[in-house]
């Protein structure tokens, strides 16, 4: 068994078959037709594609972009800008330093701790964001949204399903509170 940290940029390609790495330094790509996304720590950017598979991945020092046909995507934490798409999987992202952009066609998102925007939609499942410090955008078009420790402005919208939402003590709304469950 021998350890191999990476240190520049990295990019992982196959046709088929998972991808499973340990911590790389470097900004990395990984790519694969069908198979599953699994590494640990990244230290700079990355990018992860699946045409069917999960993306697990642990703490990323930079940017994500994030993209599954139809699976699960799991993040530890992500420090910069956060793009993360699934075609009918569930979202999970611990922490949200930066942006976060999450959409599912089907599943459910789960969001820790989210220290700036976070813009969430899905089309089949719920939404919990267990403490927002930005402004917050969340839609849902069957599945009931669940907020806790509020702090900023928020906008929140379901077609079918219930709002709950708590507010910290310390909350500043200058851009308002809009809970809309039809």
């Amino acid at each position: 068994f021998r350890r191999v940290l990476f240190r520049s940029r990295v990019s992982l390609v196959t046709t088929g078959g998972n991808v499973t790495t340990g911590s790389i330094t470097g900004s990395t790509r990984i790519q694969t037709d069908g198979g599953h996304i699994i590494t640990k720590n990244i230290g700079q950017d990355l990018t992860a594609i699946t045409g069917g598979g999960h993306i697990f991945v642990g703490d990323i020092q930079g940017d994500a972009n994030l993209h599954t046909g139809g699976g699960h995507i799991r993040a530890d934490s992500i420090t910069g800008t956060a793009r993360v798409f699934t075609g009918g999987g569930n979202v999970s992202v611990g922490k949200s330093g930066s942006q976060l952009y999450a959409d599912t066609a089907g599943g459910q998102i789960e969001v820790g701790e989210a220290f700036s925007l976070v813009k969430a939609r899905t089309g089949g499942g719920g939404i919990r964001v267990v403490r927002a410090g930005g402004p917050t955008q969340l839609q849902s078009t069957n599945g009931s949204i669940f907020l806790t420790q509020i702090n900023s402005a928020i906008r929140a919208s379901t077609d079918a399903g219930e709002i709950t939402a708590w507010f910290g003590p310390d909350a500043k709304l200058p851009g308002g509170c809009n809970l809309e469950s039809n």
